[in-house]
C-alpha cells in the first residue's frame, strides 16, 4: 500500500523557555520580580519579531502569486468552448447595435449624439 506523504511546513527553531516551569513560592505574595518581568518581556519581544518575520515572508509569497495570476491570459480561441461563447457574443452585440442604431434613425438622433454598443473586443 502506498504511503501518503504530507508537505511538511517549515516551522520556525524552538525558543528555550523563559518562564519557569512550575510556579515559585513568592516571599513578596504575587509580585512580579524584575528578573521575571524581563524574562517576559524577552520572551514576548521574540515571539513579535518572528510572527512578523513569518508575515513578512507569506506577504512575499501571495504578491508573487497574485502577480502570476495577474500575468495569466486566457485568450478566447485557447478553449473551443470559450470560442464558441466568444462568438455569440459577438453575433448577439451585432444584433442589438442594430437595434440601437434603428431606434435613433427613427427618433431623429444625429450619428455624434448616439448612444453606442461596442462588440466585445477580448484578446
Amino acid at each position: 500500500m502506498p504511503t501518503r506523504r504530507t508537505p511538511s511546513a517549515a516551522k520556525a527553531p524552538e525558543q528555550p523557555s523563559l518562564i519557569p516551569e512550575t510556579p515559585s513560592s513568592k516571599s513578596n505574595g504575587d509580585r512580579m520580580t524584575a528578573t521575571e518581568r524581563d524574562g517576559y518581556l524577552r520572551l514576548l519581544r521574540t515571539n513579535v519579531k518572528t510572527a512578523k518575520a513569518a508575515i513578512l515572508g507569506r506577504a512575499a509569497e501571495l504578491k508573487a502569486a497574485f502577480e502570476i495570476q495577474l500575468d495569466t491570459m486566457y485568450p478566447p480561441d485557447g478553449d473551443p468552448v470559450w470560442e464558441a461563447e466568444y462568438q455569440a457574443a459577438v453575433k448577439d452585440c451585432e444584433v442589438h447595435v442594430k437595434r440601437i442604431e434603428k431606434r435613433c434613425d427613427e427618433l431623429g438622433i444625429g450619428h455624434r449624439f448616439r448612444p453606442s454598443l461596442h462588440p466585445p473586443y477580448w484578446s
